[in-house]
């Protein structure tokens, strides 16, 4: 796609990102804690050393993104422990509602379950690109870019959590070298299978 860019996210880029991440994966658990907690999830995965976080930019406009961090046990533990008196406002409201409690304690302690520590901490979070330019080699770009910077992280393996039902997710990330290496349930009665990318 002629004029494409893909770049590291400015600070300036971060609404946009929470936009296309909640428009865009609408039925994530994540996007159901709203547009405020994107935006300050993708505000730290900005500042944070240990993150990546890219878009890809066509005519002017951020049009997808891609996202992952060096050490996830490690950045949960900081976005946490550094946002909390922020995060309880935001999800006051929802946070009463039993199942999106349970789904935010899920979230922070998947990454801790015993069969994962043989696992690469390193993870890509989230790759997304606007409907209209799909299919047109964006989010290959998007990943091949995620990978030469967990290359110079000396990340040599990554993984990816993706929900069993997404096929077309799926069959992208096979294509683009993913192995699937087993399954897990984050959410209760909600399959996901784990990827792993070695980053040759």
């Amino acid at each position: 796609m002629k004029g494409l860019k893909i770049m590291k996210a400015k600070k300036g880029d971060i609404p946009r990102i929470s936009y296309l991440h909640k428009t865009f994966i609408p039925t994530g658990f994540l996007s159901s804690l709203g547009r405020k907690f994107l935006y300050l999830l993708y505000k730290n995965l900005y500042f944070y050393k240990g993150a990546i976080l890219l878009v890809a930019q066509y005519e002017g406009n951020v049009i997808g993104f891609i996202s992952g961090v060096k050490d996830i046990n490690k950045f949960f533990k900081y976005f946490y422990k550094k946002n909390i008196l922020k995060i309880i406002p935001i999800l006051f409201l929802r946070v009463f509602r039993f199942k999106v409690l349970k789904g935010v304690i899920e979230l922070v302690f998947y990454p801790r379950k015993h069969f994962l520590c043989d696992l690469p901490r390193s993870e890509l979070l989230g790759i997304v690109v606007e409907k209209k330019y799909h299919g047109k080699g964006v989010a290959t770009k998007l990943m091949n870019q995620l990978k030469k910077e967990f290359k110079r992280m000396k990340c040599k393996k990554f993984k990816v959590v993706v929900g069993s039902r997404l096929k077309q997710a799926i069959l992208f990330y096979e294509k683009s070298g993913f192995k699937r290496i087993g399954q897990i349930q984050i959410h209760k009665g909600i399959m996901s299978y784990i990827f792993v990318n070695e980053n040759r």
